[in-house]
């Protein structure tokens, strides 16, 4: 049983770790540099783009597997609302040192939509662990 353990953490980190490369590799790499684009009012897009809803869903998936392996990284803590806690502030964390990234550098549109929404998934990947 304990090697079952250490084979399950083990591939909890290193899907955690492809969840983070895969994360960075849609919004940070291969994009173009171009205008720096900030938008702070939640949820403006919908107003004027038909795509919106489908990109937040995109969003939601891209942060929802690593919510969902990272309470297995943080195993040694042993309360699992702190896990929790943990975790959805590590992703949120993630999410707004990217758009930061995004708008220092000119890699799309910073938003706050982005935050809320990969927050959320990171929240719902959480919220799917037991242990």
């Amino acid at each position: 049983m304990e090697k079952i353990n250490e084979i399950w953490k083990k591939m909890n980190v290193s899907m955690c770790i492809l969840s983070l490369l895969f994360i960075f590799k849609m919004t940070l790499f291969g994009r173009k540099i171009g205008d720096r684009e900030l938008e702070l009012l939640p949820f403006y897009t919908v107003s004027y783009n038909d795509e919106a809803i489908r990109t937040m869903l995109m969003n939601v998936v891209l942060f929802l597997p690593f919510g969902l392996t990272v309470p297995y990284v943080l195993y040694k803590i042993k309360k699992k609302w702190h896990r929790w806690g943990i975790c959805i502030v590590v992703g949120l964390g993630i999410s707004v040192g990217i758009e930061i990234i995004q708008y220092y550098f000119g890699f799309g549109r910073a938003e706050t939509d982005d935050v809320i929404c990969n927050t959320f998934g990171c929240i719902l990947g959480v919220g799917e662990y037991s242990g």
